[in-house]
């Protein structure tokens, strides 16, 4: 008797510790927001959430313009559409994208005059992190997804910092940094309204 105890108390301590040390989830997978998702920022734009379709997600803005974003990076009239955003999915801090793109073109002083040249960029996705972040919207469990953009030529080097919710499947929050370059505009901005669809928020029954 006295050793059936002790093998329970001895169980019951393992399944305790196994539950303290269980990981969050690790990585994400992907998933469009929510039809019916509205998220406003402190920009002023406003966005909301229509249909999803694999790595397309389909938006309307504040004007109810619609619009359509791959791999919720790239907006569908971008040269990213096919630089293989899709790979960073499922999110997990390392997962990395580089490529190259070229930019109609740059002004460029060589000995003589100046001319107007192609500008050819490198592009470095990375998935940096995990943060909690608390936002006017909430605070969420996000990714944090940071794209660097430096040119060959023309001195230019940029940095754009994404935090993404998968709650709700899309950023939460972003800033900016320039290393090199002439001064450009300061953008940062965050969440500060976000409506999710009732149905969203109700446990479903299986």
């Amino acid at each position: 008797m006295k050793d059936r105890l002790l093998c329970l108390i001895a169980g019951a301590l393992l399944s305790a510790t196994s539950l303290w040390i269980a990981p969050a989830h690790s990585q994400e997978d992907f998933r469009c927001p929510a039809p019916g998702t509205v998220i406003e920022f402190s920009n002023g734009v406003k966005i909301t959430a229509t249909s999803g379709d694999g790595f397309w997600c389909s938006f309307t803005d504040q004007r109810g313009r619609p619009f359509r974003r791959f791999a919720i990076f790239a907006l569908e009239n971008s040269s990213w559409v096919d630089k293989g955003l899709e790979s960073l999915w499922p999110l997990k801090v390392g997962n990395q994208r580089t490529f190259e793109t070229i930019a109609a073109a740059g002004r460029v002083a060589t000995g003589i005059a100046e001319s107007w040249l192609p500008v050819y960029y490198t592009s470095e996705f990375r998935v940096t992190g995990r943060e909690t972040v608390t936002v006017p919207a909430g605070t969420f469990e996000t990714f944090v997804v940071q794209w660097r953009e430096f040119s060959h030529g023309p001195q230019y080097d940029g940095t754009r910092t994404w935090w993404i919710a998968p709650k709700i499947g899309y950023f939460v929050k972003s800033t900016y940094t320039q290393a090199a370059g002439l001064p450009g505009r300061a953008v940062a901005w965050e969440a500060v309204r976000i409506s999710i669809p009732e149905a969203e928020l109700t446990p479903k029954r299986f």
